[in-house]
């Protein structure tokens, strides 16, 4: 299968390659949404939830925020776990093989399957978080009234709301490995969310050489791929673990 010579050519790269990176983005969940068989999910993000993650829609009525969100949001991927995907990034990290992902997605899986360099750009529906103290809460250990134990103010859901801009030091950080990378591995990643979505083009603006894994083409695959995997992602992050080890 010509796509088996493809994986082989990454893998060579990569084994070669001393600093490489991941941009990881929302295909990776509507994956996942395709394969569930729960209805709440397939409905995921079908909502028009605009209006309840602007900041000030949020400023206005914390608590109609925090019920919109955690229904729309949190609710339908709460029981999600980390995929092949995930697993495999993270085998990468800790193998030295890869040193940092930047990721579009909310969903947390990607810390939750144990890396620990990653950039969350849109933030995560996974974690809380007080204005006033900075303490950070898991959502399943949210306060009922959604206030700060310590503070008595209400928290936040460390998700980017429209009309926020994405945390300096989590875009400076992004940036700067996107400036050094020799490699970056786009993984379901589609160009359509800025200032995101920059991330690439400035790897390979620096040089990098571009690695696309996708189900299908995207903004990035004719303007800015080297080499462009097309099949079924979990499928090819599977065989590229395993020809990373041989």
């Amino acid at each position: 299968m010509f796509v088996h010579k493809k994986i082989r050519e990454v893998a060579r790269i990569l084994k070669n390659s001393k600093k490489t990176m991941v941009f990881s983005g929302c295909k990776i969940v509507e994956n996942e949404i395709k394969k569930s068989k729960n209805q709440k999910v397939k409905n995921l993000f079908k909502k028009n939830v605009n209006r309840t993650i602007d900041i000030d829609i949020f400023n206005r009525d914390p608590v109609f925020a925090w019920n919109e969100i955690l229904e729309n949001f949190y609710n339908p991927i709460k029981d999600w776990k980390p995929n092949i995907i995930h697993k495999t990034l993270y085998e990468f990290e800790k193998a030295n093989i890869i040193s940092g992902i930047v990721t579009q997605n909310i969903d947390g899986l990607q810390i939750e399957a144990g890396s620990k360099n990653v950039y969350e750009f849109q933030g995560s529906a996974q974690r809380a978080v007080c204005l006033e103290c900075g303490r950070e809460y898991h959502i399943k250990d949210l306060p009922k009234d959604f206030k700060c134990p310590r503070c008595n103010r209400y928290l936040k859901p460390k998700l980017i709301f429209f009309g926020e801009p994405i945390p300096h030091k989590t875009y400076s950080k992004g940036m700067k490995l996107s400036s050094s990378a020799e490699v970056i591995i786009l993984i379901g990643a589609e160009g359509n969310i800025m200032p995101t979505s920059a991330i690439p083009i400035v790897a390979k603006n620096n040089g990098a050489f571009v690695i696309e894994i996708n189900d299908k083409p995207s903004r990035y695959t004719n303007s800015i791929s080297d080499i462009f995997v097309e099949y079924d992602m979990e499928y090819v992050m599977e065989k590229l673990h395993e020809e990373m080890n041989k």
